[in-house]
């Protein structure tokens, strides 16, 4: 099975509220992607270019819903025993 391109959500570092940013990123399997960048100088991302994360479903405040990125996997780890793009 061939990745698809996707978009996310990434929580905004420092800015004082809950925002979130879309980044395109590459669906793996499941609820786990890769993300891709590049990421602007002006934004901090919780999770950077290159991560795998897992994510879920979530509502936001205006009553949209999509995917966010929850927590970022071991960067050496294996996902369903093939290695992580960029892992030995």
């Amino acid at each position: 099975m061939e990745s698809e391109m996707t978009t996310i959500h990434v929580q905004l570092l420092g800015e004082g509220t809950p925002a979130w940013c879309p980044v395109r990123a590459l669906h793996l399997s499941d609820s786990m992607f890769e993300l891709l960048g590049p990421q602007p100088e002006h934004e901090d991302w919780q999770f950077k270019p290159g991560q795998v994360v897992e994510c879920q479903v979530q509502a936001f405040s205006g009553g949209d819903s999509g995917l966010v990125a929850m927590r970022a996997l071991p960067p050496n780890n294996s996902f369903k025993g093939k290695p992580l793009r960029g892992s030995p």
